[in-house]
């Protein structure tokens, strides 16, 4: 039976950002199988490079008070709780503890402790995929906001960097060969999200949001229909794309190819 890939993906996600559980047989078994999955390693490794961030951040940080007696005491309680689960040992040996055993009672200590409280606050700031693409959905169906109205490619694309606006390198050829007819920035759940509106012919809109792929958690979701909206979603480097549209779907897969 094959693995699930979400089961795999909740792993690696779970393995230390310095790279020192990578060498685990199930965490090196699971980044092989993911291997095939270029949109999530992407997305992982700017993962990563966050929580190195946050980790760079908290160093200097003095620990609360009784921390030690804390995680010493866990330690203490699960030893205690697995020797009871198995029955007791005969052996005079405490039963083991797993490595993902011992990664639970260290995110529930630092859970209580001010570090922990500022590395999992940020970490729990990500934006589940699907209720992004919901809140974009009602925006995209009850009429978008323009903050410049254009159908000048360049002149759009420089109003965005000029607003450090999230925006992906390089679009499709066929969607970026399209007039625009303007861009605006949003900011959903304290997460920016840059729009670009295209138009194909008959003036039919065409609503592009950008948002940077380590703030979200899940997968884009490649093609679908949201509140009666065709849909289209793909990471390209950092940033993760949603398109959304009245048109039919067969149009938006062919205008990207």
């Amino acid at each position: 039976m094959n693995p699930d890939p979400d089961q795999l993906r909740r792993l690696v996600r779970s393995a230390r950002p310095s790279g020192v559980d990578d060498a685990d047989e199930e965490v090196a078994a699971a980044l092989e199988a993911l291997r095939g999955d270029p949109a999530f390693e992407e997305a992982w490794r700017a993962e990563r490079e966050i929580d190195r961030s946050i980790a760079g951040e908290v160093q200097g940080t003095e620990p609360p008070p009784g921390l030690e007696d804390r995680l010493i005491r866990a330690l203490r309680e699960a030893r205690a709780g697995g020797q009871a689960s198995a029955g007791g040992r005969d052996d005079g040996k405490a039963a083991p503890i797993s490595r993902r055993r011992w990664l639970g009672l260290g995110l529930a200590a630092a859970g209580a402790a001010a570090v922990g409280g500022i590395l999992y606050g940020r970490k729990l700031g990500r934006l589940p995929f699907d209720t992004l693409t919901g809140q974009l959905a009602r925006i995209s169906r009850d009429g978008v906001t323009l903050s410049l109205m254009s159908m000048d490619r360049d002149e759009v694309v420089s109003w965005l960097l000029d607003r450090k606006a999230p925006r992906a390198e390089v679009l499709p050829d066929g969607l970026d060969a399209l007039p625009r007819k303007g861009c605006h920035v949003y900011e959903i759940e304290d997460h920016e999200v840059s729009l670009e509106c295209f138009l194909l012919p008959g003036m039919r809109e065409l609503h592009l949001f950008t948002t940077p792929a380590a703030g979200l958690s899940g997968e884009p979701v490649a093609y679908g229909s949201v509140a009666g909206l065709s849909s289209a979603g793909w990471t390209r480097g950092s940033q993760t794309m949603v398109m959304l549209s009245e048109v039919p779907a067969a149009e938006l897969r062919e205008v990207l190819g």
